[in-house]
Order: structure tokens, then sequence, then C-alpha cells
């Protein structure tokens, strides 16, 4: 029965949404997300959730240690989710995931948060449709630390971009 359970590596859940809306959870449970049939049904199970109007995903990647080949996938379903008014985050990132996505500047793309409180409640904030640059500059780098947007200030924003442009 354990074995069984190993391969359970995608789980898609609504019913921790109660407090802050209509949240969908995809939690993902495999160590490793790297094949083509795995990426392939990643892909449909994501695009189901579209097609059922889900508005706001969340992707949880607890126990996710080593991942590549499926950025494309989120960044299409990013686009799509986009297109239908949703919105979307990550959380629970190990480091070594989390500097994949560093590398590939996809910090810059997802809104991605060290837990799923945090992610949660980011996801049930209105985004600013107009922020300003420095509000802009103080999001990217708030991404790219992995950690939320009120944990750093302006001042601390324009350091990191000066040591980003070295």
């Amino acid at each position: 029965m354990e074995r069984n359970r190993e391969r359970v590596w995608f789980e898609h859940r609504t019913d921790v949404a109660i407090p802050i809306g209509d949240v969908t959870i995809v939690k993902f449970w495999d160590k490793k997300i790297h094949d083509g049939p795995q990426i392939q049904q990643i892909e449909e199970e994501l695009d189901g959730l579209i097609a059922q109007g889900k508005k706001k995903v969340l992707f949880d990647f607890t126990g996710v240690e080593y991942t590549n080949e499926w950025f494309g996938v989120l960044i299409k379903f990013r686009k799509k989710l986009i297109a239908t008014g949703g919105r979307m985050a990550m959380c629970n990132m190990q480091e070594n995931v989390l500097e994949t996505f560093r590398r590939m500047k996809l910090g810059e793309t997802f809104s991605i948060s060290l837990d799923e409180e945090t992610a949660f409640l980011n996801l049930a904030k209105k985004p600013n449709p107009n922020p300003s640059p420095d509000e802009q500059l103080r999001m990217q780098c708030a991404q790219w630390l992995g950690v939320p947007t009120e944990k750093v200030s302006i001042a601390m924003a324009k350091v990191w971009a000066q040591e980003q442009h070295k």
C-alpha cells in the first residue's frame, strides 16, 4: 500500500481555500519533476483547471527536490490563467529548486513565497494595476529573494538592483 502512495505526485484540492476564497492548491509529491510523460500529465491537469474556471492557483513544491524541463508548461499555464483573469503563486520551494527558478529569471515572472500562508495572502490581495517604478523594483527584489514584498524596503531593493547590474 505504501508503494502506491509514493506514485501519487500531483494533488489538486480546494478544501483549504475557505479562509481566503477560491484557491486551488496544486501540491507536488514526487521528489523529481523531470520526464516527458510526467510533464505531459501535469500540463493536462493544469489545462483542466483552466477548463474548470479556476482563477487562483497555488503551487506547493514541498516534496520537490529537483525539477527541470517543464518551465515552459508553467509559463504557458500562467499566460492562460492571466488571460482568464486568474492569478497564481508558488510556495515551499527547497533552496535548490528556488535557485533554479532564479537562474532562469523566473523569480521575476512568478509570485514565489517562502510558505503557504504568505502565498495565500498574496493571492488574496488585489494587485496594483499600476505600481510605481520603485514598487516594481521592490517586487522584483522580493521575488528574487523568495520573500514577501512587505519584507523588502525600497532602499534595500535599490541596493539589490545596483548589485545585480555589476
